[in-house]
């Protein structure tokens, strides 16, 4: 049985969290509550774009409503974790969305991972189901997804969207099928029956098992299937509320699921829309997992708050520019932070504007998407923003005249590149650095050129504390550089379920350690001038050094191994491998490592993509892989011999 979420928890002191509330940064409110505020103010408004499928925010709010309660009918619970791996399409906003209603709690997974980082976020987040495409690229994540279900000791539901849903795979484009009457629903629920207990599946005939399966409704007004989506007397409010409660307190607890209270059960069904106000989750609950770029091994969860991730979209709106005229395009994987709530995806609808999702930021559909959509804000990481400056630059830029903010986070964007954008795109800058674990700067959209050229911003909110410190943990002098320690309004005290890595990660007076390695100018805004932890940053996606050489070793032969960035003009970085061969044997080759590596499950973007074999490694004073050394010598072998940056090196 999954133990309570706060159980693997670090909560902000008291002192702090009343302070936080105190100032207005915590809302005190969950963030389902307040995306449904927004609905409720601008029904009319689009909320929600995808390719023809249009969502007006009252047939947002609809499909989010039911499909919170099938998820609930469908056995989930108040507390229960769903790892999330869709891609950009509407079927991850209406899921995000009915999660954050229904007190369901994402873990946010990329299409990237395969078995080796999804099993290890299902075991590690005590997972009751997962959210996939049927295929995507060619891969089968309905079959992995199927695979991960044997290692999993409790209830495992495999949800799926896409045109092929297989035996033991619940349709997901149909559970985020409208309700019948979305707004009789959740103000008028119908005369007084029982529900099922919480936690619980609902007995279904065979003919009625899938009646809610209908497919989606894309036609302007959002008109209701004829056929009954879950389609049973609803209960009354005063006992669906009180059914629902019941299940949050038990989940909250570690208790199993057991019958609410109330009369004695007759026939399920499903619980009305209107308990999801009224039973809502805290706005202290986790909200949602965010993953960590780990340096050690696999990442760490980032449990985010109901109030800190709210005011965390909120404030990253404000400072954008975001409002109710913003059409903001998602072309990053969703899952991100940076997409997902700064701004992204959370902090436009909370203000009211429009989100359009793309699978991809190829450039020549993204363009055509902008010019389209009338496109206002987006973000990119840097390598795609280069390869936008340089179709911008062959084919012109009048596709992306709508463009007024380009966001560029990820990894640190080269000065050259930014004195681009405005000259070829026409679009105002705005540099983002930031972390999944907390901490945003931004560039402000009225900073002089300059400044958004050559700098990664300052911190958004007034509350967000940060010291630049050395080796002590003493802090340098104003203007040098120094490792970034950050703590604040929207910055977790700790991850999820890793005592002992917080004790590293964390100070004790809960200063995060970033890793970054920055300097401050007098302005008060952050340059980024790289990192102090062992991490690869391959075009925005965190690698970390540690977990590809626990790999190298478990898969092949080698006596040593070490993985360091090397430098690339297109993604930033990429990952070098060095190795020792054991004596007596013959040195891997970059395929064969690559190909042990892809048979394991291991994510794509994890793979090296250089090998260089030695005789030894180069080794500190104390012993110790002199990783510097070696992210040195990739550097000068690649200028020294001119050769591409994939391949074997003797």
């Amino acid at each position: 049985m999954a133990a309570p979420i706060s159980e693997g928890t670090v909560p902000w002191p008291k002192a702090d969290a009343d302070r936080y509330t105190a100032a207005g940064y915590w809302a005190g409110r969950p963030l389902g509550d307040l995306l449904r505020e927004t609905a409720d103010r601008m029904p009319d408004a689009t909320a929600l774009v995808d390719g023809e499928l249009r969502l007006t925010y009252a047939q947002l709010a609809g499909r989010a409503d039911a499909l919170a309660l099938r998820l609930l009918d469908l056995g989930l619970a108040p507390g229960d974790r769903i790892v999330v791996q869709l891609s950009n399409g509407w079927e991850f906003t209406v899921l995000t969305w009915a999660c954050l209603r229904a007190g369901i709690v994402p873990v946010m997974a990329l299409p990237a991972h395969r078995r080796h980082e999804l099993a290890y976020l299902a075991a590690h987040s005590e997972a009751t189901a997962i959210a996939v495409p049927d295929r995507l690229r060619d891969f089968d994540h309905q079959a992995l997804a199927h695979e991960l279900g044997k290692e999993i000791p409790g209830p495992w539901h495999v949800l799926v969207a896409g045109d092929e849903i297989g035996p033991g795979s619940v349709d997901l484009r149909a559970l985020c099928a409208p309700g019948e009457d979305p707004a009789a629903d959740r103000a008028r629920p119908g005369p007084g029956s029982e529900v099922a207990p919480a936690g619980r599946r609902p007995a279904r005939s065979p003919t009625a098992s899938r009646a809610w399966e209908v497919p989606p409704l894309a036609a302007p007004g959002e008109s209701p299937s004829t056929s009954r989506p879950f389609g049973r007397t609803m209960p009354s409010a005063r006992h669906a509320e009180s059914t629902l409660a019941h299940a949050r307190t038990r989940a909250r607890a570690g208790a199993p699921p057991s019958p609410p209270p109330g009369p004695p059960s007759g026939r399920t069904t499903p619980l009305p829309a209107q308990a999801l106000d009224t039973a809502a989750p805290g706005s202290r609950d986790v909200a949602v997992f965010l993953l960590s770029g780990g340096t050690t091994g696999l990442p760490k969860l980032i449990a985010r708050t109901h109030d800190d991730y709210a005011y965390n979209a909120r404030a990253a709106a404000e400072v954008s520019g975001v409002d109710a005229d913003t059409v903001y395009l998602v072309s990053l994987p969703a899952g991100h932070n940076f997409p997902l709530a700064c701004p992204g995806i959370l902090g436009t609808l909370l203000a009211g504007g429009r989100v359009v999702m793309l699978p991809s930021p190829e450039p020549a559909r993204a363009f055509a998407t902008i010019a389209a959509e009338g496109v206002t804000h987006t973000a990119v990481v840097p390598a795609v923003a280069g390869r936008w400056l340089e179709h911008a630059e062959e084919h012109g830029a009048q596709q992306a005249s709508s463009l007024r903010v380009l966001q560029v986070g990820g990894s640190r964007l080269a000065d050259e590149l930014a004195r681009r954008v405005r000259p070829v795109l026409g679009t105002t800058l705005q540099q983002v650095f930031g972390m999944a674990e907390g901490l945003l700067n931004y560039t402000r959209l009225d900073d002089p050129e300059d400044v958004v050229c050559t700098t990664q911003g300052r911190p958004m909110c007034p509350d967000d504390e940060v010291r630049l410190v050395d080796e002590l943990d003493q802090d340098v002098p104003e203007g040098e550089p120094g490792s970034l320690l950050t703590r604040g309004p929207y910055t977790p005290r700790g991850y999820y379920r890793a005592a002992e890595h917080n004790k590293r990660a964390f100070t004790e007076d809960g200063w995060y350690r970033s890793g970054d390695i920055c300097r401050r100018t007098p302005e008060g805004n952050l340059v980024v001038e790289g990192r102090d932890k062992d991490m690869i940053n391959r075009g925005g996606e965190k690698v970390s050094a540690e977990e590809v050489e626990n790999l190298v070793y478990e898969l092949t032969d080698v006596s040593q191994a070490a993985a360091v960035a090397m430098p690339d003009p297109a993604l930033g970085e990429r990952v070098c491998l060095y190795v020792v061969a054991r004596p007596e044997h013959d040195a891997p080759t970059l395929d064969a490592i690559r190909a042990a590596m892809e048979e394991a499950g291991v994510a794509r973007f994890k793979l090296p993509e250089h090998l260089v074999c030695v005789e030894e490694l180069a080794a500190t004073k104390v012993g110790k892989i002199d990783k510097k050394a070696l992210r040195a010598d990739i550097a000068a072998r690649l200028t020294a011999t001119g050769r591409g940056n994939t391949g074997n090196t003797p």
